[in-house]
Protein backbone atom coordinates (compact mmCIF):
# COMPACT_ATOMS: atom_id res chain seq x y z
CA UNK A 1 0.00 0.00 0.00
CA UNK A 2 2.87 2.38 0.77
CA UNK A 3 4.21 1.95 -2.76
CA UNK A 4 0.78 2.73 -4.22
CA UNK A 5 0.38 5.90 -2.13
CA UNK A 6 3.91 7.05 -2.95
CA UNK A 7 3.30 6.49 -6.66
CA UNK A 8 -0.02 8.38 -6.50
CA UNK A 9 1.73 11.38 -4.93
CA UNK A 10 4.50 11.28 -7.54
CA UNK A 11 1.99 11.00 -10.39
CA UNK A 12 -0.06 13.91 -9.02
CA UNK A 13 3.01 16.16 -8.83
CA UNK A 14 4.15 15.16 -12.33
CA UNK A 15 0.69 15.81 -13.78
CA UNK A 16 0.41 19.11 -11.93
CA UNK A 17 3.73 20.36 -13.35
CA UNK A 18 2.40 19.74 -16.90
CA UNK A 19 -0.16 22.52 -16.52
CA UNK A 20 0.68 25.58 -18.61
CA UNK A 21 0.33 27.95 -15.65
CA UNK A 22 2.84 26.09 -13.47
CA UNK A 23 6.39 27.45 -13.63
CA UNK A 24 7.79 25.79 -10.51
CA UNK A 25 9.63 22.53 -11.04
CA UNK A 26 9.88 19.96 -8.30
CA UNK A 27 12.08 16.92 -7.95
CA UNK A 28 10.67 13.55 -6.83
CA UNK A 29 8.55 13.97 -3.70
CA UNK A 30 9.98 12.63 -0.47
CA UNK A 31 7.28 10.51 1.17
CA UNK A 32 7.27 9.18 4.70
CA UNK A 33 4.92 7.07 6.82
CA UNK A 34 4.56 7.03 10.60
CA UNK A 35 2.44 5.17 13.12
CA UNK A 36 -0.32 7.60 14.19
CA UNK A 37 0.20 6.44 17.80
CA UNK A 38 3.92 7.25 17.81
CA UNK A 39 4.62 9.19 21.03
CA UNK A 40 6.84 11.59 19.08
CA UNK A 41 3.70 13.30 17.78
CA UNK A 42 3.02 14.50 21.34
CA UNK A 43 6.30 16.41 21.22
CA UNK A 44 4.81 18.65 18.53
CA UNK A 45 2.71 20.23 21.27
CA UNK A 46 5.95 21.27 22.96
CA UNK A 47 8.15 22.23 20.01
CA UNK A 48 5.48 23.81 17.78
CA UNK A 49 2.62 24.95 20.00
CA UNK A 50 0.30 23.45 22.62
CA UNK A 51 -2.70 23.51 20.28
CA UNK A 52 -0.94 21.52 17.52
CA UNK A 53 -3.35 18.90 16.14
CA UNK A 54 -2.69 15.23 16.71
CA UNK A 55 -3.47 12.56 14.10
CA UNK A 56 -6.60 11.46 15.98
CA UNK A 57 -7.83 15.08 16.01
CA UNK A 58 -8.01 14.95 12.24
CA UNK A 59 -9.18 11.36 11.82
CA UNK A 60 -10.65 9.58 14.84
CA UNK A 61 -9.20 6.12 14.16
CA UNK A 62 -6.03 7.21 12.36
CA UNK A 63 -3.48 4.44 12.08
CA UNK A 64 -0.85 5.90 9.77
CA UNK A 65 0.32 9.42 9.01
CA UNK A 66 1.54 10.13 5.49
CA UNK A 67 3.81 13.14 5.04
CA UNK A 68 5.44 14.39 1.87
CA UNK A 69 7.86 17.12 0.89
CA UNK A 70 8.31 18.61 -2.57
CA UNK A 71 11.96 19.55 -3.11
CA UNK A 72 12.73 22.00 -5.90
CA UNK A 73 14.87 20.78 -8.79
CA UNK A 74 18.48 21.93 -8.76
CA UNK A 75 17.75 24.19 -11.73
CA UNK A 76 14.91 25.84 -9.83
CA UNK A 77 17.11 26.39 -6.78
CA UNK A 78 19.73 28.10 -8.94
CA UNK A 79 17.17 30.67 -10.16
CA UNK A 80 16.99 31.98 -6.61
CA UNK A 81 20.70 32.53 -6.01
CA UNK A 82 20.71 36.27 -6.71
CA UNK A 83 18.88 38.97 -4.84
CA UNK A 84 16.93 39.13 -1.63
CA UNK A 85 13.52 37.99 -2.89
CA UNK A 86 12.21 34.70 -4.22
CA UNK A 87 12.67 34.22 -7.96
CA UNK A 88 9.65 34.46 -10.25
CA UNK A 89 10.06 30.78 -11.08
Amino acid sequence: MRDIITEEIRDFVTDHMCQATIRTMWDNPLVGFADAQDPLFEELKEVVRPSHSMPEDLLANAQTVVAYFLPFTKEMVLTNREGHFASKE
